[in-house]
């Protein structure tokens, strides 16, 4: 099955992602359960969490961290509306 993929980054900080995915919903991903792999765990810097984008179909950061695009769909929450 597709999921919707990331389109854009509205915001990254505090270890939450807030992205716009390609069905137009505005979701958000808590990456804090990923930061006890150590893979992720570069994340817990706040400056490094804040170099996060889109590329690639999904969110991606320096030094090759990347979320797969179909984790950041099943495992965010719905943003409410303002």
């Amino acid at each position: 099955m597709n999921h919707p993929r990331p389109i854009r980054l509205l915001d990254a900080q505090n270890q939450s992602l807030v992205l716009e995915f390609s069905d137009s919903s505005i979701r958000r991903f808590d990456v804090t359960a990923l930061l006890g792999y150590p893979f992720f765990s570069p994340l817990r810097n706040p400056a490094l969490f804040a170099q996060a984008q889109i590329a690639h179909r999904t969110v991606v950061w320096p030094g090759d961290i990347d979320i797969a695009p179909e984790t950041l769909w099943l495992d965010s929450v719905e943003c409410p509306a303002d």
